[in-house]
Parts: C-alpha cells; sequence; structure tokens
C-alpha cells in the first residue's frame, strides 16, 4: 500500500495540531485563583511587595506606606 508524501504530511501536521491543543488546554484549565495566588506569592518572595505571615501562616499584604506587625 502506498501513500502519498503530501497525504502523509497532512496527516502528521494534523496530529501534531491536534495534540498541541490538548497540551494547551490542559494547561489553560488552571484556574484564575491559582495563578493570582502564585504571582502574588512569586511577588512577596521576592520583595516586590511587602508582605508577612499572620498567626494562621497566611501571607499578609502591607500597604505602601505602613510598616509590618511584629
Amino acid at each position: 500500500m502506498y501513500i502519498d508524501p503530501m497525504v502523509l504530511n497532512w496527516i502528521l501536521i494534523g496530529v501534531a495540531s491536534g495534540c498541541s491543543a490538548m497540551i494547551g488546554y490542559h494547561f489553560g484549565k488552571r484556574s484564575n485563583e491559582d495563578t493570582i495566588a502564585d504571582t502574588i506569592t512569586f511577588l512577596a518572595k521576592e520583595g516586590f511587595v511587602k508582605s508577612y505571615e499572620n498567626e494562621d501562616g497566611e501571607l499578609e499584604l502591607v500597604k505602601l506606606n505602613d510598616d509590618i506587625p511584629k
């Protein structure tokens, strides 16, 4: 059985596009809350925003001109 190389190329392109779409869907399915929480945590750890951990272990942001409570 002979398959034309042009047809085989289009089949492979279609399969690769389908795989790419599924990978993109998987990564895009992540919720907005997780993305926002990860961004705020990163900014706090890198020192771009002032923050501290409260008694419950949660990250609290501090206003720009306020001091960090002790």
